[in-house]
């Protein structure tokens, strides 16, 4: 369901692209344009469904997990293994999931996309990729690895201090590094997005 509202809204994107670079003979109606209501409401579609859905790319889904798991583990012997083992599973789901046969895209699959899909030719596309790609990636990778042997290996054995310690000392600090690579990505695809949008004002407006 998510992929297909995401994919609709790619497509009315589109179509307002092309309208906006169609020739002048052919009359664009002002709500057609950048800025008029089918482009606003297109934008206000795409912002809902990123505010509501999981975020793949970063990793804030994770770290909660984790916690999660914690928290369960404070209860002592009164701590629900099976839901331990199916948070376990949920948090290496939202690492490694795969769009073509589980609900949604995993961490991995995204950034393979991105690897792929974003252009690095200019300056300010180029330090974006190099964000989303890299710099963000590095350390959640750490988080992940770390995750899966120590923390996970901790749990598995009961170990609530020992799977705290590892939280405490490795995990967050891989995802605070990372949340501070996010926010700078997200100021550098904000600058970019009003960029491509004022160029494409101007050019309905040639």
């Amino acid at each position: 369901m998510h992929k297909n509202l995401t994919k609709k809204i790619m497509i009315a994107s589109a179509a307002t692209l092309m309208l906006l670079v169609a020739p002048k003979s052919h009359a664009v109606k002002p709500e057609l344009l950048v800025g008029g209501l089918y482009y606003k409401k297109i934008n206000h579609m795409k912002d809902i469904i990123s505010d509501i859905l999981p975020p793949p790319a970063y990793i804030i889904e994770s770290y909660l997990t984790v916690l999660e798991i914690l928290d369960e583990m404070d209860k002592g012997a009164a701590s629900d293994k099976a839901r331990i083992d199916k948070l376990l599973a949920y948090g290496k789901q939202l690492e490694s999931a795969n769009s073509s046969k589980d609900p949604f895209p995993g961490y991995h699959e995204r950034i393979k996309a991105w690897v792929k899909d974003l252009e690095d030719k200019a300056p300010l596309d180029k330090k974006i990729k190099e964000l989303m790609t890299k710099t963000t990636v590095a350390p959640a990778t750490k988080f992940f690895q770390v995750r899966d042997s120590k923390f996970t290996a901790a749990v598995k054995a009961g170990k609530r201090d020992e799977a705290l310690k590892v939280a405490r000392a490795e995990l967050k600090p891989a995802y605070d590094q990372h949340r501070k690579s996010i926010v700078e990505l997200v100021e550098a695809a904000t600058s970019n997005y009003t960029a491509v949008e004022a160029a494409a004002q101007a050019k309905a407006k040639a």
